[in-house]
């Protein structure tokens, strides 16, 4: 079984499973994280999503990595670039990228006054 994933822009949405990441074989760093986090939760290891800002991506962007608690602490992952924990901003925690959103998009208009 090839377990090989190519980043592909575009490949993917944000209804885009881990399982359906795994069946294409493509996707970005959302889908990598979720895949991880996935097959850490498959082997009860704790894992929670991180929305972050990581320096040195090119081009810049923000970023999708994930924490797994091993031991007694949580550790930092990025499954996708593999940047150094030092290098990455946490900007939001959660149990998936819906539960740590970077931005909320509302198609509400203003209140009337």
């Amino acid at each position: 079984m090839d377990a090989t994933l190519v980043y592909s822009l575009g490949a993917t949405d944000s209804r885009t499973s881990a399982w359906d990441a795994w069946q294409l074989k493509k996707g970005v760093c959302r889908d990598y994280t979720h895949l991880a986090i996935a097959l850490c939760r498959a082997l009860n290891i704790p894992t929670r999503y991180v929305g972050c800002y990581a320096v040195g991506l090119d081009p810049m962007d923000f970023h999708a990595c994930f924490e797994a608690w091993l031991g007694d602490q949580w550790y930092l992952f990025d499954p996708t670039d593999g940047i150094p924990p030092a290098h990455i901003a946490v900007i939001a925690r959660g149990h998936d990228a819906a539960n740590a959103a970077l931005t909320t998009i509302s198609a509400r208009g203003h209140p009337a006054r």
